[in-house]
């Protein structure tokens, strides 16, 4: 009978199994054209890798979403020798989705760098680099290696404190929920207090350091600036920080609830009062659980992006449901010597059951949201980390399944006392009830062969897998999703092919500076191709009142986006010819753009015309 169900138990994990797979299919098959959850550079003024006649007054970054600023530093122009040129003034424009810098006067001439570096809406720091030049390019001393990423050892030192933090909290939930749910009485033992103490502490510990840490990772400084109180203060304004310092609160109260946890031994079962204190622990504990997962999902990519009304609570689940079944397999095998119920363990079977389909779920929506496409699954770093935190998963549930079949001929009285996906052949063979259950048996002696050390390769490698999982997710919350990197991909490449060929399209803009000059009334034509978005040819002729080509002492086009709020973003005009100016316009979306011809025919005398132009 018994292997009937098991049989049963296999196929219907099989049928889950491919279930879970078609649907991950389809989710990344029909998921393609979702917003992303990082903030993208779409567009700059001046244009990236453009050639400007005159040095600019100011320069614009423009962003796929609002970004945040953490310092004077946040965008830097630095000029051919490296020396910086911009006057520290950073500050958002538009909807907050532009960064304006101001270029200090009389710049040379030359190859000159921006450096920038900005929080998306997600509270992660992206950062990059572009180059322009004034007059005509020139060699350049900065290195954009040295302007793109964070200190090395900032960068791996915040990465370990991530990967503790989303230990220690396993540690520190599994504990809470095993003691609840499965073995109140194991409150008493010195081991599940460690477990619990440990957790706590690992988890306070850890928060404390990313949030020291997060100042240098997002000013790209060295470690030096972890006691820099101006930085911390920057991170404690952000969500990131405020979600940070939530959680050292939240542990506060952790740590009093624990200690009514611990006090409640054995011996407590039988007061009255016993049930309901677990009951009000119980709650309490949920509660609590919720919020620390919180903290993580407000400040990560489920905030921003696709459907974060449903990411969030999902994630936040996905979370809880990791810290119970990792912490409780831990709360299994330390516990293992011990004169532990059979019960317990298959109440803890049943918890990890439930939790793994939560996994599940939860992962295959966060893998559609964040990824999207089989192309970004493949092709960004992203993606390529969430295949490795798979195989991890799927090698924890393979050495879980070895455990579980080599214990099960060894003891097969108590196999059912077996989690699910979880080797404790210790507790299957040394513990056990007496004669109806009613008083418990002598314990059994382990049978004289090698079994123990037949389940202890398995038993590691389950238990390495599962950390490289929880470490590949601490990655993973650092790192762009897959939908961001394959958009900015392909916003780059868009913006380094050549321009298409296709109809151009021409705007007739009349206008009069109200001066006596010649080129003081006429008509100056804007010719766009292939008027798409991305790289356009612009080419600009302006006639006099006679109808003849006239040059003026200045003309400027800009394109401005009123929908968006976006611009104006100057093409830079370089003269073809008597009354003849060309340029190259960058324009990143479609909309119903504003074209702006300004010509100046004297020094008092201007005039700003603009004509409407479909993109897209």
């Amino acid at each position: 009978m018994s292997t009937t169900f098991r049989r049963a138990g296999a196929r219907r994990a099989l049928r889950a199994t491919a279930l879970a797979l078609l649907t991950l299919l389809l989710a990344l098959g029909l998921g393609t054209n979702a917003a992303s959850a990082h903030a993208d550079l779409v567009a700059t003024d001046p244009v990236a890798g453009s050639v400007v006649a005159s040095a600019p007054t100011t320069v614009t970054l423009v962003f796929s979403e609002a970004v945040s600023l953490r310092s004077a530093d946040s965008v830097r122009v630095l000029d051919p020798q490296g020396l910086p040129v911009d006057a520290g003034d950073p500050h958002l424009t538009g909807k907050g989705d532009q960064v304006q810098v101001t270029v200090k006067a009389a710049a040379a001439h030359g190859t000159y760098t921006v450096a920038w570096r900005v929080i998306s809406e997600d509270s992660h720091a992206i950062g990059g680099a572009f180059t322009f030049s004034v007059g005509a390019p020139s060699s350049t001393s900065v290195k954009m290696a040295a302007v793109l990423r964070p200190d090395p050892l900032v960068e791996v030192l915040d990465t370990a404190a991530r990967t503790a933090a989303y230990l220690a909290f396993a540690l520190l939930a599994g504990a809470v929920a095993f003691t609840l749910v499965c073995w109140p009485a194991a409150a008493a033992t010195r081991a599940l207090q460690r477990l619990l103490m440990t957790g706590w502490c690992g988890l306070f510990l850890a928060s404390t350091a990313v949030l020291l840490l997060r100042g240098p990772y997002d000013r790209g400084t060295g470690l030096a600036g972890a006691g820099d109180f101006s930085l911390l203060r920057a991170t404690v304004e952000g969500r990131f920080g405020q979600a940070l310092l939530a959680r050292l609160l939240l542990l506060v109260v952790a740590g009093a609830l624990l200690s009514l946890l611990l006090s409640r031994t054995s011996a407590d079962d039988r007061q009255p009062h016993a049930a309901r204190t677990r009951a009000f622990l119980a709650a309490a504990f949920v509660i609590l659980g919720c919020a620390l997962c919180a903290t993580w999902s407000v400040a990560g990519h489920s905030s921003a992006g696709v459907q974060p009304g449903l990411a969030l609570p999902l994630d936040m689940a996905h979370t809880l449901a990791m810290g119970v079944w990792l912490g409780g397999l831990v709360c299994l095998l330390a516990l293992v010597r011990s004169e532990m119920p059979a019960q317990a363990v298959r109440r803890y079977s049943r918890v990890a059951l439930v939790c793994m389909a939560v996994l599940v779920a939860t992962g295959l929506y966060q893998s559609w949201r964040d990824v999207g496409s089989w192309s970004a699954l493949f092709g960004t770093l992203y993606g390529r980390l969430l295949l490795a935190k798979s195989a991890g998963v799927v090698t924890v549930l393979a050495a879980a399944r070895l455990s579980r079949s080599r214990t099960r001929h060894r003891a097969p009285e108590t196999s059912e006392a077996v989690a699910a996906g979880v080797a404790t052949p210790r507790a299957a063979v040394l513990v056990g009830a007496g004669p109806g259950g009613a008083e418990p048996g002598p314990p059994r002696a382990a049978p004289a062969d090698r079994a123990p050390l037949r389940l202890r390769g398995p038993v590691l490698t389950e238990a390495v897998a599962a950390v490289a999982v929880v470490a590949l997710t601490a990655v993973l919350t650092a790192t762009p999703p897959g939908r961001s990197a394959e958009a900015a991909a392909r916003a780059a490449a868009q913006a380094a092919r050549p321009v298409p060929a296709g109809r151009a399209v021409e705007l007739t803009v009349p206008y009069s500076t109200g001066g006596s000059a010649p080129g003081a009334r006429g008509t100056a034509v804007v010719s766009l191709g292939p008027a798409a978005v991305g790289r356009n040819e612009l080419t600009l002729r302006v006639t006099g009142a006679d109808g003849q080509a006239v040059d003026v002492p200045e003309v400027q086009v800009a394109f401005t986006l009123p929908d968006r709020d976006l611009g104006p973003l100057q093409a830079p005009l370089a003269r073809a010819g008597t009354g003849q100016w060309s340029a190259e316009a960058f324009l990143p979306i479609a909309g119903e753009w504003m074209v702006s011809v300004t010509v100046r025919s004297s020094d008092i005398d201007q005039v700003t015309e603009s004509k409407p132009l479909k993109v897209g």
